[in-house]
């Protein structure tokens, strides 16, 4: 497989990005809310009509497409054996165009990333590692109900590196239920000392039909309170940018501006993106669909001759605003006041003007060069900034 250098920012960050969902785990997480099943016996019919769906595809509108990024999430990529990933990988090379300087992601559980599998990974074409750790700490990684220990995800992140990934991408999930700032730093500072290219950290939500949601529900725990939870954000921008990384999007930072995640700012720049595999998205030319979140379903679907999709929808102008808005103001780049008059026909200047100059005495954002930008205060209140901005559009 084509091997490129992690330093070199993708020259074309419009060209669409191809997502591959692995809908198997070991077991779920309690505050996961994609689609996975536990029976491996059904992952060599699954690869038969993944295989099946892109040849679908590949022969349709995206015939002439030229893809820079490969994803292969889940779900948990790690569980399938390593001649699966690399017959995935290579069943994509063969069906779809990709530009020369492509890059593949995978992500990774601890509780299955031996090094053998990392080294198989890399083999395979794999150059973006994405390692779930989401804790160091036992009591929370019980609490979000994950399959491996703190020791694992120490082991899995020292794998990474010896089977060769210059890039390194880690999960932390932050927000717990009586969470402190000192458990907190600790866990980010023990992340940091195995150098990722990448962090994301999450804010813990409570997602309905999740075991985490249900338990809520019962009261058997009290949510960390929203003030707590914007502190723990402030201290996780404030270190972080602290110690080197770009804070490039609400939840994710980067080693430097050429190591962000290429493939998923294709989706909060709503550039094109096909999704394959049960449950996965898709976009292009403002239509969206999804496929069916069912593994026998999908496969079904596809021995029929059909695409596996569920629902699709042609978003109206006013979904394109709202899209725009939101996306952009999760971004450090900012919202570009001008993209979002353009898809209304309206002078968003003007009208946000008020709102804008109250927003900006309070320190929740900056204006630069025709762009709103939030601070990292007003990052912890994006949904009622964005609401405040949409009130005063004409939708």
């Amino acid at each position: 497989m084509r091997a490129n250098s992690i330093q070199k920012p993708l020259k074309n960050p419009a060209l669409p990005g191809l997502y591959i969902h692995i809908p198997f785990c070991r077991a779920k997480c309690a505050y996961c809310d994609f689609y996975s099943v536990a029976d491996l016996a059904l992952v060599p019919a699954w690869i038969d009509a993944l295989e099946r769906e892109m040849a679908l595809y590949s022969r349709e509108e995206w015939q002439q497409a030229c893809f820079d990024t490969l994803y292969i999430g889940g779900g948990t990529p790690s569980i399938l054996e390593a001649g699966q990933i690399e017959k995935i990988i290579a069943l994509a090379f063969m069906h779809f165009a990709f530009a020369d300087d492509a890059v593949i992601y995978a992500e990774a559980n601890p509780c299955s990333a031996d090094l053998e599998k990392l080294a198989a990974m890399r083999r395979a074409g794999v150059t973006r590692l994405h390692l779930g750790v989401q804790s160091f700490g036992g009591d929370n990684l019980s609490f979000l109900g994950r399959s491996h220990t703190a020791d694992q995800a120490r082991q899995g992140l020292n794998a990474a590196r010896q089977a060769g990934f210059g890039y390194l991408g880690a999960d932390l999930i932050f927000g717990l239920p009586g969470q402190t700032l000192k458990s907190w730093q600790a866990d980010m500072e023990e992340m940091l000392s195995y150098k990722p290219e990448h962090l994301s950290c999450y804010l813990l939500s409570y997602e309905p039909d999740t075991p985490l949601w249900a338990r809520l529900a019962r009261g058997e725990f009290d949510p960390l309170p929203q003030a707590k939870a914007a502190t723990l954000f402030a201290l996780t921008h404030d270190f972080l940018t602290r110690t080197g990384y770009v804070h490039y999007e609400i939840s994710n930072y980067a080693a430097n501006k050429e190591l962000v995640s290429c493939h998923n700012t294709k989706y909060w720049n709503r550039a094109p993106y096909l999704g394959l595999g049960p449950g996965a998205h898709s976009f292009y030319k403002e239509r969206r669909w999804w496929n069916l979140s069912d593994v026998n379903g999908y496969i079904s679907a596809i021995e029929k001759g059909k695409k596996p999709v569920a629902g699709s929808e042609n978003l109206s102008v006013e979904q394109r605003a709202l899209e725009e808005i939101y996306l952009g103001l999760r971004q450090s780049a900012g919202l570009d006041l001008a993209a979002v008059g353009e898809i209304l026909n309206f002078d968003c200047q003007k009208a946000w003007e008020n709102a804008l100059q109250a927003l900006n005495a309070n320190g929740f954002v900056s204006r630069q060069k025709g762009r709103v930008v939030l601070t990292p205060l007003g990052m912890a209140r994006l949904d009622s900034i964005a609401g405040l901005l949409i009130q005063n559009l004409p939708l």
